[in-house]
């Protein structure tokens, strides 16, 4: 499985206190289906964070993958595929 970008397999971390999702900011392989990520804290209860994990067992993510004007990953639910209404690309919007 080791074929797709860390970054984007690593999937997100989420505070048991205030439910804030943390993304990871830095993710490599290190094995097959066996990547580390550093995630950034999404709420103050939360420091950094490191983390193992196996992308084939995470939940499909339904949150948009696009970035907002403010440099944050979108919170919108996907619409189609790993978009929301505003960032879907061109080419898919075509199809």
């Amino acid at each position: 499985m080791s074929g797709g970008d860390p970054l984007l397999l690593a999937g997100h971390m989420s505070c048991r206190r205030c439910g804030a999702i943390g993304w990871p900011e830095d993710a490599t392989w290190l094995a097959d289906d066996l990547i580390v990520a550093v995630y950034l804290p999404g709420c103050v209860h939360i420091k950094e964070l490191t983390r193992i994990t196996r992308p084939s067992e995470l939940q499909p993510d339904s949150r948009c993958m696009g970035t907002c004007a403010s440099g944050a990953r979108c919170g919108r639910r996907t619409v189609r595929g790993a978009w929301c209404a505003q960032h879907v690309p061109d080419r898919e919007a075509r199809q």
